[in-house]
């Protein structure tokens, strides 16, 4: 089985929690399965944490300055409720990161696709032309990653393979917001991700 594990931080070299997860079960995994692990950054250097070299590590920096656009910005100006600019926001700048990770979905061709965050997710089911399954992580509480939930993250809920969450509080909280395939209780651990990996199985089917 081939795994792509996707994320995106500031640099590469941070320690932060979500990261520490990110390599640690790329390493993990890669003991059993054959793992690419995409790193999205806007800054380079060495990763702090230690990854596997079985696992195929693929580092793209300066990625978020390609979103940068003054019209965009004039524009956005004009939304003023925070879920208008949001929506705006992930109307110009989904598709600018779903076309840099379309052509490393392609090369790598996986079986599952872990996404280590919601935005991700969205990302990757709405802007690239995969159809296999996707696996939703959520490092933060649930409260956190829904507030100000847009339609097409809401779609991107319900297009996932498996939506993974946090702690036994967070499963009603997405409940409510959205119906999702497979919703699961996990904490964010290598040796968890057999859980994951049987839920995302079924793939996501046909777009609507």
């Amino acid at each position: 089985m081939k795994i792509l594990l996707v994320n995106r931080w500031g640099s590469l070299n941070v320690a932060g929690g979500a990261e520490q997860v990110f390599f640690a079960m790329a390493s993990a995994l890669s003991a059993k399965y054959d793992v690419t692990a995409l790193a999205m950054t806007q800054r380079g250097g060495k990763p702090f944490f230690y990854m596997s070299p079985k696992v195929h590590f693929i580092h793209m920096d300066h990625c978020y300055g390609k979103q940068k656009n003054l019209v965009h910005k004039i524009l956005r100006s004009f939304r003023i409720r925070k879920l208008q600019r949001r929506s705006y926001d992930q109307q110009y700048e989904d598709p600018i990161w779903g076309a840099m990770m379309e052509p490393v979905i392609r090369q790598t061709n996986p079986d599952v696709i872990v996404a280590f965050s919601l935005d991700l997710a969205r990302m990757i089911l709405q802007w690239t032309d995969t159809c296999k399954p996707v696996i939703v992580m959520f490092h933060q509480s649930s409260e956190t990653v829904l507030k100000n939930l847009t339609p097409a993250s809401k779609r991107a809920l319900e297009e996932a393979a498996c939506v993974q969450v946090l702690m036994k509080s967070d499963l009603p909280v997405v409940q409510k917001r959205a119906a999702c395939r497979r919703l699961v209780c996990i904490p964010a651990a290598p040796s968890s991700f057999s859980r994951l990996e049987t839920g995302a199985l079924g793939g996501r089917g046909p777009r609507p």
